[in-house]
Order: structure tokens, then sequence, then C-alpha cells
């Protein structure tokens, strides 16, 4: 096989296994998370089980494929508003608005997480654990330049800021295990600047 093949089975498999995810996620949404089987998804892609299995070990993998694509979509957007002019205040603020919007609009996912499934013990390496420290990067970033340029405390502790912000954040959206549908997370960020900002 030469190399320029290898390349394109390559990129075959990834578009299928998308595919697989997108598939998986349109049958959540559209009807829940007990149509969530193999045989659905492999029926709705005219596809067999075994095929499908092929490109995924387990149900469980395709369920973490699908939230990892979920956290790398809205790591992107957070990028673009992270990159935008104004005080980093601005921008955490905003950034906090879009990641409660897209914790709404998944809140079906989100309550199938904490419902059915247990956190996965995962690899630094593995694309989910990538996905969801670049959020960790990126408010650590904005904190940093919040520093640099006198807007926030120079004493402050940029890791403990971010596990308090994340802290914070997903306490607002989660209230005893629930997702809250009608949030506004201004007024708590807002209390969390305060005590980041220099006096």
């Amino acid at each position: 096989m030469t190399k320029y093949s290898e390349k394109v089975r390559e990129r075959v498999t990834e578009t299928i296994r998308e595919d697989i995810c997108r598939t998986a996620l349109d049958v959540i949404r559209e009807q829940g998370w007990e149509a969530f089987t193999t045989d659905n998804i492999a029926k709705r892609l005219e596809m067999s089980r075994t095929l499908l299995y092929r490109y995924f070990r387990s149900k469980e993998d395709i369920l973490l494929n699908v939230l990892t694509m979920i956290l790398s979509e809205n790591n992107q957007k957070v990028s673009v508003i992270a990159s935008e002019k104004g005080s980093a205040s601005e921008r955490i603020l905003k950034i906090s608005e879009t990641l409660v919007d897209e914790s709404i609009k998944n809140m079906w996912f989100h309550r199938m997480l904490i419902e059915h499934t247990k956190p996965p013990k995962l690899l630094d390496k593995h694309p989910f654990s990538i996905a969801r420290n670049k959020q960790f990067e990126i408010y650590e970033k904005l904190i940093q330049e919040g520093i640099r340029s006198g807007e926030f405390r120079a004493d402050l502790d940029v890791l403990s800021a971010v596990r308090l912000f994340f802290g914070g954040l997903h306490e607002l959206c989660f209230i005893n295990g629930q997702l809250q549908e009608r949030i506004s997370p201004a007024p708590v960020i807002k209390i969390f600047l305060q005590g980041i900002l220099a006096k």
C-alpha cells in the first residue's frame, strides 16, 4: 500500500467515524437516550452492526467520541471569543455565557451523562482529555493576560482562579445534579471577577 492510499484510507475512516458520531447525536436528540443503541445507529446509517464495530469498540466508545466532538466544537467558539478585542474580564464573561448556552442546547446530553454513565478513566492523550484541557488553557491565558495588563490582581494564583471559575460555572449549571434550563451566568461570573480584579 502506498503512502497516498494509506492517507486516503485514513481520511475515509475518519469521515465514517464522524458520520457515526453525528448519527448517534441525531438519534439521541430526536429519540432520547433509550434509543441510543448500536442497532439504531447502524440502521440509520444503513450499515451492519459488525461494520459499525470496525470503527468503534463499543457504544461507550461512540458516546465518548460524541462528547469529544461537542467539546471540540465548543472550544472553537471559545477560541474565537478569546482572540477578540476587549478586556480579559469581558471575554471571560462572554465565554461563560457561550458555554452555558451550549450546556442548555445539549441539556439531554449532560443529563444522560449524569444519570447513565460514570466518568470514564482517561489517559491524558485521549482526545476527550485534550479537548477538556483546551478550555482550561484558554482561561489560563486570559487570566494571565489580565494579570499582565494590570486588570487582575498581580498576586493571583492562576490555577486556583481557573479551578474556582470552572467549579462555579458547573455549580451554576447543575443544582442537585439537575441542569438548570433558564440561567444567566453574568451575576455569578461578575462576583468571580470582582474577586480577581485589581483594586
